[in-house]
């Protein structure tokens, strides 16, 4: 993800460090190892319509893990 697009998230809701993400099968190597920052906030700006996310950055490496709930 471009750091820009990063920058935009991470000032746009109040972020705190989070645990990584729990990943299934052959995603857990591919996760990097952070840190990650999150908060309810980030999780908001993914969500909408019924649908929830819960949202961890690793700012380093710009990557996002989404994890859905879809209703």
């Amino acid at each position: 993800m471009p750091e820009s697009e990063i920058d935009v998230y991470r000032s746009t809701a109040d972020l705190v460090t989070v645990d990584p993400p729990a990943l299934v099968g052959d995603l857990a190597p591919r996760l990097p190892t952070g840190p990650f920052e999150g908060g309810p906030g980030l999780d908001d700006l993914f969500s909408s319509g019924g649908h929830g996310a819960t949202v961890a950055i690793d700012p380093q490496t710009r990557t996002v893990v989404l994890s859905g709930v879809f209703g």
